[in-house]
């Protein structure tokens, strides 16, 4: 009997024991840094060019064991919460807000990233200030640092973020160049360039105004012929 009470609490110590290693992992450490890289694609090739600048927009908050992000100080007048920031109304309303924290703008590489290292956690805005040459600009989005791994079962401290950037039309570009080309159809000259089609409209009536004479020339010939 003893022996296996004394096998039931060392079970019960080991299942202690190991659970709360599995809790300390869902905890997620504030004294560590992380890295957020974000890549900007078009399809599957990468597109450099262009700027992105990062704002750190939240702070993390525990409350009873689950963790979520909280507005900053400096947005303490934004007047919204993140209750979701997968939504897109989201970023977009943070972006907008002139009152913001100041951000870190750095230039897309030749591969299509920009890697910012050595941040605290939070939540970051990420918001694309300047396009790449032929493409719109990126919608702003929002990053968690760290996020949580599902397949992992652990926090993620270096986040790799990938975002679309839109092509532009060639058909687009070729109608803003017309635009500011002078003389152009769309420089607003004062008057309208001649068309080709106006110079032939005269030559029909001509060559029938002749077939006509001819014909009035004839007819006259004949009845001065008939008379004699």
């Amino acid at each position: 009997m003893r022996k296996h009470l004394t096998a039931f609490l060392m079970l019960l110590v080991s299942l202690c024991i190991f659970s709360a290693y599995v809790r300390a992992a869902e905890v997620p450490d504030p004294e560590l840094r992380g890295s957020i890289t974000i890549s900007v694609h078009f399809g599957d090739e990468p597109v450099s060019g262009g700027t992105m600048t990062l704002y750190r927009v939240g702070d993390i908050a525990e409350n009873d064991g689950n963790y979520s992000f909280v507005p900053t100080e400096d947005l303490a007048m934004w007047g919204d919460s993140f209750s979701d920031i997968e939504s897109p109304d989201l970023a977009d309303s943070l972006a907008e807000y002139e009152n913001k924290p100041s951000g870190e703008t750095k230039e897309v590489d030749s591969a299509g990233e920009v890697k910012y290292d050595n941040l605290q956690l939070g939540l970051y805005l990420i918001v694309q200030e300047e396009a790449a040459d032929g493409y719109s600009k990126a919608n702003p989005f929002l990053v968690s640092l760290p996020y949580w791994d599902e397949e992992a079962h652990a926090y993620v401290y270096d986040v790799d973020s990938r975002t679309k950037a839109e092509l532009i039309r060639d058909v687009e570009k070729e109608s803003e160049k017309d635009d500011t080309t002078p003389g152009g159809s769309g420089g607003h000259s004062g008057g309208k360039l001649p068309q080709t089609g106006q110079l032939w409209w005269p030559v029909p009536m001509l060559v029938f105004a002749g077939l006509l004479c001819i014909v009035v020339g004839l007819i006259r010939r004949r009845g001065a012929g008939y008379e004699k």
